[in-house]
């Protein structure tokens, strides 16, 4: 049986973690922070997950996917806020280019959620799909599939309602396409306007049936990943978690 990943927060222990479609309005990219000053571990200002930094000798990664219960987030300090859960090819060591899918999870300050499903081909802008809904206890499958190093295609569907989208996406420009190098499953407090958002209480976020495809045909689960813990504070607190299991990790606030 796989070792579940657990990893615990309150508030003051954070852990790591085309055409009719609408624009995140001023969603930035969600390049890892990584925070330099800790010894023990991997730390990100804004990343909590698992990911995998190299794939197998004379491969590349080609797919990354999993699936995960929608929580309800709920306020942190009695703040709105918002948390996006996403599978990702490239972006943490090979930061050129990040295709990826998500779902955002926000919380407006009297305790309404929303969600939205999107999809990135960074350094271009996030795209909310717009033919999928997304509502608290759904199960949703996520995934993002290369198709050469500036094509691929990004897949999200609702096992609860039974919709699906999916979209075609290129490079943006000759410097930004993949290399195929990190495939991340990631909790992620995400930029705007140059700023991270107020994280919200995201609960808990479990990736299963988690792995990453790779170029010989094969593919790898994420027993030996990475974990980025996520530190947000400059006092210094910090969590802790096992390692992950051969599919799932568990995510919590």
């Amino acid at each position: 049986m796989a070792i579940i990943k657990t990893i615990v927060m309150n508030s003051l222990l954070l852990i790591s973690i085309l055409c009719s479609d609408a624009v995140v309005a001023g969603r930035e990219a969600p390049i890892n922070n990584e925070v330099s000053d800790k010894s023990n571990g991997d730390y990100s200002s804004n990343w909590s997950g698992a990911v995998l930094n190299a794939p197998p000798s004379g491969t590349t990664f080609t797919s990354v996917s999993a699936e995960f219960s929608v929580p309800t987030p709920g306020v942190a300090d009695n703040e709105a806020g918002s948390s996006a859960a996403w599978v990702g090819i490239d972006g943490n060591t090979y930061q050129n280019a990040i295709l990826q899918t998500g779902i955002d999870l926000s919380v407006n300050a009297d305790g309404s959620a929303s969600f939205d499903a999107w999809y990135e081909w960074y350094p271009a802008y996030a795209y909310d799909f717009s033919d999928i809904s997304i509502n608290a206890g759904d199960n949703v499958s996520l995934s993002v599939v290369s198709t050469s190093p500036n094509s691929g295609i990004a897949t999200i569907e609702n096992l609860t309602n039974g919709q699906k989208a999916s979209q075609i996406l290129t490079a943006p420009d000759s410097s930004s396409t993949l290399g195929g190098q990190n495939a991340e499953w990631i909790v992620e407090d995400y930029e705007v306007g140059s700023s991270l958002v107020t994280l919200d209480n995201f609960g808990i976020v479990t990736f299963t049936n988690a792995s990453a495809g790779l170029s010989n045909g094969t593919s790898v689960g994420i027993d030996s990943a990475d974990v980025i813990n996520m530190i947000q504070n400059e006092s210094g607190q910090e969590s802790e978690g096992t390692t992950p299991g051969d599919d799932r990790i568990k995510l919590g606030y």
